[in-house]
């Protein structure tokens, strides 16, 4: 497959992707409202919101590593590739330590910065504590970059 080609697709796709998400959004939003109520849709927002500063801890090594697994790559350097990957895992694994703790951080003060009512607090930590657990994902991100390099 050419380059042309292979990145037709992947904006093709990346346009589909968009339509896609969009259309569910437009379509679920007032189904959520409806079911959560404006007060626990707000929380969520706002907790999401907070949740997502903490991938400025990564601190731009994802796009140091599709550098380094592009240069790899264009060289046949295989050697190098696995080097990289081993590389950016272990980095990618102190950045989620990192990312952890200050999740558990933000998680003992989140009914501060977001006020809700009582009954609904409990929702409020049921949801910090999955934010949380969905970074343990993020050691995974170099596969992403691999996966992206040859483009």
């Amino acid at each position: 497959m050419s380059r042309t080609r292979r990145s037709i697709l992947t904006y093709t796709s990346g346009l589909a992707y968009t339509a896609v998400t969009t259309a569910v959004a437009i379509v679920t939003l007032p189904v959520l409202l409806t079911w959560l109520g404006d007060e626990r849709y707000g929380a969520f927002r706002v907790l999401v919101d907070w949740y997502a500063y903490l991938a400025l801890l990564e601190l731009g090594l994802d796009g140091a590593l599709l550098a380094l697994f592009g240069r790899a790559l264009a060289l046949g350097n295989g050697q190098q590739t696995r080097n990289t990957l081993g590389t950016g895992i272990r980095a990618y694994f102190g950045i989620t330590c990192l990312m952890i703790v200050a999740g558990l951080g933000l998680a003992a003060v989140m009914k501060h910065l977001v006020p809700v009512s009582a009954p609904h607090a409990a929702d409020l930590r049921m949801a910090s504590g999955i934010a949380i657990a969905v970074l343990l994902v993020v050691p995974l991100s170099p596969f992403r970059a691999l996966t992206e390099a040859p483009q």
